[in-house]
């Protein structure tokens, strides 16, 4: 293959990749033999291609060429200019070795030129060094009538003035120049006169923010005056470095007005807020929030007056609202750390929070500035150790506070006067509402700072209530057992304890549901929802117990009309006695628990029901009476079940609230009693069958009842039922698990003072047989 740039390859060096690449790529095109008739056209092709990549091949290798031919003509070029430069060079060395001797014959030359320069500058300046003393003393006079450009002026030139002679004196001088000269002398009260100057600049300045508003002329003037000597300072500076003469050898240069200006001003800011003091805490309760809020009008007054008027007066280098935002947010700064050294009540921490959150926004919304864009006002480090103090405060209040109530409660109980009631006639003492109350402004004050401190408040409230609610619970059991007997309204401000209870677990929902939806109903995480769930659980504990505590009285009123269930003479003979006694009890101290709201009255009416019927099952156990015959058999029987019905409509007629269920039992067990012994077999099979917990031992007390069962026969019955021998394994197992509900059941009872039943239990767990096989 021949290309025209001159060389040429042989097809025999293709290496041998190629061709076998070429060879596969035509395989690929030429898969089938009809595609033989393509040959021709891909022929073509690829000479196309072929002729393509020759000519971008000689345009490459020609670019290449041109390149090389230019440089080298540069490079000669190069050498060219090289040469030129060395023979400048060499001749310019020769003609320096030829100047030596100048420099000693120009040296007069030199002398005179520098007596001429004195004398110009004495010359410009003869009218001026001549009137020193008269233009003083009318300098004096405008700063004195307050006309400073024209003082300034004067001014400007005597020290121009002297200045121009002292730098002269300076260089003309062979011998270090001291500042005693008589020219010093001369022009030594340009100084005062300057510092009169510029202390009626200072005082100008100091009044910036009235005068921008009332006289913005005299601000202007001062700052133009500034602006005159900072330039004049550069000048001077310029001059004397180049004249390589000390700028200490002029008096009072460089003057630096700028940052004098500068300094002044921030000094009248400080000075804004020093004039704003807080008053003494122990004289004004509400120091801080009128300290504070005087602070945040005066700065949004002046924020605002700077930026509506003090712009037109400044020079744009000065950035006078950039100036005026930092060092007013400089100054919060420290009177904020100065307000937390004071050692802040938490009403006062959430104020301040709460001000600087405000005043953040009001200057942002009003005056476009963002004061976090210079930093907070409160360092993070100062606003945690704000909270941390903010909360143990609180808790110590609510601490503090609930201690007060709870020795007020106490007080309230052994009183000579009722407690309150509602306008349904529901007793209470108002402990709820009122502790309700402080947390509810506890959270509130602090929700303002935030969902984070919110919750914090939350929970510490949430644990006061839980510390609460132990303190409460000892102190209504040490009032059941102290005061029982003495204090004159025992059961009236019993059922108001109640009554309390009731509402705190109706105060503790709302402060959840309310929680969930400011929350927007996101789900408070577990700690929260135990400690909500326990103080519930906690006040109905106690909601309960004192309706124990209440029945107690009553079943202790009656417990010698109980003790006489089942016996022949004050039971059997004399039939519907002690139900009408007990009735009559119930009824009497039923116009006292009315006072009761109706959750805890439907409650107390169920317990008394299911306590009466313990106590009527606890008889059935005792043996008290032994039925003769059968019509005794009858009557008693008879008598129990009349007395179960009773018992359960008085209860459901009392508050409409009853356990039929339980006085069931009573029809049941009596059934049992009364039954001819050839059914016997089923109705104890019937009664073991509802209720699994019964034992063997319930049955053989219930059937010692019965006389005309010996101790052998009711072995057999026994064994004839499902409790008997066919069900021994279950029968174990089963009494094994009554005892042990049975000791938990007396545990109870002993803590309450008398029998009770555990609805999560079976009933007859509750019943202990004693004795059950010694019939006769």
């Amino acid at each position: 293959v021949r290309f025209d740039c001159g060389f040429v390859m042989d097809s025999e060096q293709v290496p041998s990749d190629s061709t076998e690449q070429a060879s596969k790529e035509i395989a690929k095109k030429l898969t089938k033999p009809e595609h033989l008739d393509q040959v021709d056209q891909l022929t073509r092709q690829y000479a196309r291609q072929k002729a393509s990549t020759e000519a971008r091949l000689r345009n490459a290798v020609q670019t290449q060429l041109d390149g090389v031919q230019k440089g080298l003509a540069d490079l000669k070029k190069a050498v060219s200019v090289v040469k030129e430069i060395k023979d400048s060079m060499t001749e310019v060395e020769e003609l320096y070795k030829s100047c030596k001797g100048l420099e000693d014959s120009i040296a007069p030359i030199r002398e005179v030129n520098r007596r001429h320069q004195q004398l110009s500058t004495t010359y410009t300046h003869i009218n001026n060094i001549f009137s020193v003393p008269q233009t003083v003393a009318a300098t004096h006079e405008l700063i004195q009538n307050n006309r400073l450009l024209q003082a300034h002026k004067n001014l400007s030139e005597l020290e121009m003035t002297r200045d121009d002679l002292l730098i002269q004196l300076y260089q003309s001088s062979e011998v270090f120049v001291d500042k005693n000269t008589s020219l010093h002398h001369y022009f030594e009260s340009l100084i005062g006169l300057s510092d009169a100057l510029g202390q009626q600049l200072w005082v100008t300045l100091h009044k910036t923010l009235t005068l921008v508003s009332t006289d913005p002329a005299k601000v202007v003037t001062a700052l133009r005056i500034i602006e005159r000597e900072e330039r004049e300072d550069s000048r001077i500076e310029d001059r004397v470095s180049k004249a390589l003469v000390p700028i200490s050898q002029l008096p009072g240069r460089p003057k630096r007005w700028r940052t004098k200006c500068v300094d002044i001003l921030e000094s009248s800011i400080s000075n804004r807020f020093e004039k704003h003091r807080p008053k003494d805490r122990m004289e004004d309760a509400s120091w801080l929030a009128e300290y504070l809020i005087s602070v945040e009008k005066f700065v949004n007054d002046d924020l605002s007056l700077i930026q509506k008027r003090a712009m037109a007066c400044f020079p744009p280098a000065y950035q006078i609202n950039q100036f005026y935002i930092t060092r007013y947010h400089e100054n919060l700064c420290k009177l904020v750390s100065d307000l937390i050294d004071k050692n802040l009540t938490a009403k006062d921490i959430i104020f301040l929070r709460l001000w600087v959150r405000e005043l953040r926004d009001q200057i942002l919304e009003e005056l476009g500035f963002d004061l976090d864009n210079y930093g907070p006002l409160i360092q993070p480090r100062s606003e945690k150790d704000l909270e941390v103090t903010c909360l143990d405060q609180v808790k110590s209040s609510v601490q503090e506070y609930i201690s007060r109530m709870l020795t007020s409660e106490r007080e309230d109980w052994c009183s000579s006067r009722p407690p309150e009631s509602d306008v349904h006639g529901h007793y209470h003492t108002g402990i709820a509402l009122v502790l309700f109350q402080m947390v509810d402004q506890n959270i509130s004050a602090m929700a303002a700072l935030g969902t984070d401190t919110k919750l914090k408040v939350l929970q510490l409230c949430l644990d006061a209530l839980e510390e609460f609610q132990t303190s409460y619970k000892a102190q209504v059991e040490a009032y059941n057992k102290e005061s029982m007997s003495e204090a004159q309204y025992f059961i009236f401000y019993m059922v108001s304890i109640a009554n309390n209870c009731r509402a705190c677990m109706e105060f503790v929902k709302d402060l959840k549901d309310r929680f969930y939806q400011e929350l927007n109903e996101i789900i408070l995480d577990k700690q929260l929802e135990d400690a909500f769930k326990n103080i519930h659980n906690g006040f109905d504990d106690i909601g309960t117990m004192c309706v124990k505590f209440l029945l107690d009285i009553v079943f202790g009123n009656l417990k010698p009309v109980l003790d006489n269930l089942l016996t022949r003479q004050k039971w059997l003979q004399s039939p519907n006695t002690i139900m009408e006694t007990v009735a009559a009890t119930f009824q009497d101290y039923d116009g006292e628990f009315r006072h009761l709201k109706q959750v805890h009255h439907s409650a107390l009416m169920i317990e008394a029901q299911q306590r009466l019927v313990l106590y009527y099952m606890d008889a059935l156990m005792r043996k008290r009476i032994t039925f003769k015959n059968e019509k005794e058999r009858q009557k008693g029987s008879e008598q129990i079940k009349k007395e179960a019905k009773h018992i359960s409509s008085f209860f459901a007629r009392l508050s409409h609230a009853t356990n039929p269920k339980k006085t069931k039992i009573l029809e049941q067990v009596a059934e049992v009693i009364g039954v001819k012994n050839e059914f016997l077999t089923l109705e104890v099979n019937g009664l073991a069958s509802k209720y699994h917990d019964i034992t063997a031992d319930h049955i053989i007390a219930l059937l010692a009842m019965r006389d005309d069962l010996s101790k052998n026969k009711v072995k057999q019955l026994i064994s004839q039922t499902t409790l008997g021998t066919d069900g021994n394994e279950d029968g174990a197992k089963q009494a094994a698990d009554s005892s042990t509900v049975a000791s938990k059941s007396d545990a109870v009872a002993a803590k309450y003072g008398s029998p009770r039943s555990d609805q999560k239990s079976g009933f007859f767990s509750s019943i202990n047989v004693s004795n059950p096989l010694q019939l006769h």
